[in-house]
């Protein structure tokens, strides 16, 4: 995993995590989340075994409504092949 690809982490302990990044104060409350990237998740996890990264679970794209009635049909050469 790329070490900007965003995660969650989840603190699964019996108290908060609490640490430092960046100069400001991160907390995690225990039985919660936080979404970061896998980098700052791993740098964590070295402070605490109570951390653990789960998947962000993807969300469906609604389809937008077509508001131009010429994107509706007669897309062209271009996009010929898309109806």
């Amino acid at each position: 995993m790329k070490p900007t690809t965003l995660v969650r982490l989840v603190n699964k302990g019996k108290k908060d995590f609490v640490s430092m990044w960046d100069s400001k104060e991160f907390v995690i409350p225990k039985g919660k989340y936080k979404d970061v990237v896998y980098g700052l998740a791993e740098h964590f996890m070295q402070q605490s075994s109570d951390l653990v990264v789960e998947e962000i679970p993807v969300e469906p794209v609604k389809p937008r409504k077509v508001v131009n009635p010429l994107e509706e049909k007669n897309r062209g050469a271009a996009f010929a092949e898309l109806e």
